[in-house]
């Protein structure tokens, strides 16, 4: 994923090949996911030529968050159990909103560790969240 945020435009534009959905949660309403645009790099034919990649632009309002993370959070799962998924994962950081930012993503790690058994995650895990002040 390649993203840029324009801080005074209050724009999130990216370009993702094959990233885990983008959880954006505003106030009061429903999750949304911005999904990945483009096939990811590692699975494109060498002989396909040139693959194209979409570039999105999100407008935030002041006190949007997004929510950049790695497979291993929906991925997670315990022995004979389903995956985390990305609803459940955005259903918890939703309901951790009123949390500050570091805070909701501790949130989220802790309900993955529950989640699991105690187990944790069995594949790697990376969050990068981003707050619109205002």
């Amino acid at each position: 994923m390649y993203a840029i945020f324009d801080s005074n435009r209050r724009e999130f534009t990216y370009v993702s090949a094959g990233h885990t959905p983008i959880v954006h949660l505003r106030r009061g309403a429903e999750p949304a996911f911005h999904s990945s645009t483009g096939q990811p790099i590692a699975l494109v034919p060498a002989d396909l030529g040139r693959c194209e990649y979409q570039e999105t632009t999100v407008k935030l309002e002041p006190g949007d968050r997004l929510y950049l993370m790695s497979d291993g959070i929906p991925e997670a799962h315990q022995k004979g159990r389903e995956e985390y998924g990305e609803e459940r994962a955005a259903r918890t950081l939703q309901r951790c909103f009123d949390l500050e930012l570091v805070a909701s993503i501790t949130c989220l790690l802790d309900d993955v560790w529950d989640w699991t058994g105690g187990t944790g995650p069995n594949d790697d895990v990376s969050i990068l969240a981003l707050e619109v002040e205002g």
